[in-house]
């Protein structure tokens, strides 16, 4: 900020707009950074995956919804780790706590799944 401030003597950082242009280059800058971090959390649970460390997986996506609980995408992908691993409860779980959040930022994926789940067991219990 010292140097804009030497570079450019023009700009006031009392000035409403000068602070309202930093707020929002904050904002971004934040962001960008939430961007990465999501992107590195989802290559450090694939590595995970491949070396069969199931348990440090449940960790890692825990750890991803307490820290962004709203995230459909996430919740989706732990849901299905579980799946996998034929832990059928647990991934059923998985969905019921993922419904159960206040704000959600794409709900209609997880209903879809829900959806799909219950009518592989139609079809299995039939």
């Amino acid at each position: 900020m010292e140097e804009l401030i030497e570079k450019y003597p023009a700009i006031d950082p009392e000035d409403e707009s000068v602070q309202e242009i930093m707020e929002a280059l904050r904002l971004k800058f934040r962001a960008v950074q939430l961007e990465r971090l999501l992107r590195d959390k989802d290559k450090y649970i694939e590595i995970e995956l491949q070396l069969c460390n199931f348990d440090r997986c449940r960790k890692l996506y825990e750890k991803y919804l307490e820290w962004s609980p709203e995230n459909c995408y996430a919740w989706s992908k732990y849901a299905e780790l579980e799946r996998s691993l034929a832990e059928t409860d647990r991934a059923r779980a998985i969905f019921e706590l993922a419904i159960a959040q206040p704000a959600l930022d794409m709900p209609e994926l997880l209903w879809k799944k829900v959806n799909l789940r219950n009518q592989e067991n139609c079809i299995r219990d039939s």
